[in-house]
């Protein structure tokens, strides 16, 4: 017995040294191993967490973290498992652990939650409010987005989550940095497709939406005790967001107007369409707006 618990304490030092080389890297787990009946999880980064009981259902694996910040990683496009090839695995996201925390973005009204037609949740604030990331992890995406979010920020995090924060006026990260719970990501604002201030949040799995409100205590701003987050690959995939919409004149419709509802200004109608501020329009034209 004594002779076990050499071993685990060996094997804890061995990887408290190792993961000293990866401090500035993704962690990932480097191995799994049993004190006091209970499974633990090692990491690369020199933490730990207990599995517990999470995985025991029939059916449902471990999320592989090894390639997270490597695969299917792109800075340029908002979805970045389109066309993957999907199976019937299912996983249980460990939000939260030993070394990491959770932070709500933004402490705002909620106006609109995850819905039909609506991915996430919407909540008020001014121009300017200070937005911050959910979890630890690594910024995917950060800038303008034409189809609809404007400033957008994607963050991946270490649970395989990604959480979307977007509308904002600023952007103060940049791809590929890596952040930790409760960092500055950007500005509030009204980009992109938005009729007033406010910022749009969403949580995904592989590109699928989830309700924030299945594990998030809106009231409470925090995890909900005792939740279980469990995900799958074989949902249908999202759809990408149309890079061109477009608005059919109708009667009273002017260049200012039509901006005004699409969250875009004048000039960019314009632009899209090779047209000056001064066109007059014909109902019936379709115009570009994205």
């Amino acid at each position: 017995m004594q002779n076990k618990a050499k071993y685990y304490i060996y094997l804890l030092m061995f990887f408290f040294i190792v993961g000293k080389t990866y401090s500035q890297s993704a962690p990932y787990i480097v191995d799994t191993i049993t004190v006091n009946s209970s499974k633990v999880l090692i990491y690369s980064n020199q933490t730990w967490s207990y599995i517990h009981d999470l995985y025991s259902d029939s059916g449902i694996v471990q999320l592989d973290t090894n390639r997270l910040f490597t695969a299917n990683w792109t800075s340029n496009q908002i979805f970045a498992y389109l066309g993957e090839t999907q199976n019937n695995d299912r996983f249980e996201i460990e939000l939260i652990d030993s070394s990491q925390y959770f932070m709500f973005p933004f402490c705002g009204k909620l106006y609109r939650g995850f819905g039909r037609g609506h991915d996430g949740l919407d909540i008020g604030l001014k121009k300017g409010d200070t937005i911050r990331t959910a979890f630890d992890g690594k910024v995917r995406y950060a800038t303008y987005n034409r189809g609809g979010y404007g400033n957008l920020v994607i963050v991946r995090h270490y649970n395989g989550l990604e959480t979307y924060y977007a509308h904002l006026s600023k952007l103060l990260v940049v791809p590929n940095q890596l952040i930790k719970a409760g960092a500055v990501v950007g500005l509030g604002g009204s980009t992109g497709h938005s009729f007033a201030p406010h910022l749009h949040f969403e949580v995904r799995y592989r590109d699928k939406p989830l309700d924030p409100l299945r594990f998030i205590d809106f009231d409470q701003k925090q995890i909900i005790e005792g939740c279980r987050l469990i995900v799958n690959n074989n949902k249908r995939e999202p759809r990408p967001l149309s890079k061109n919409t477009f608005h059919s004149v109708k009667k009273g419709d002017s260049l200012r107007k039509i901006a005004k509802i699409y969250g875009v200004t004048v000039k960019f109608i314009c632009g899209l369409n090779n047209i000056s501020p001064k066109t007059k329009l014909k109902r019936g034209t379709k115009l570009r707006v994205s």
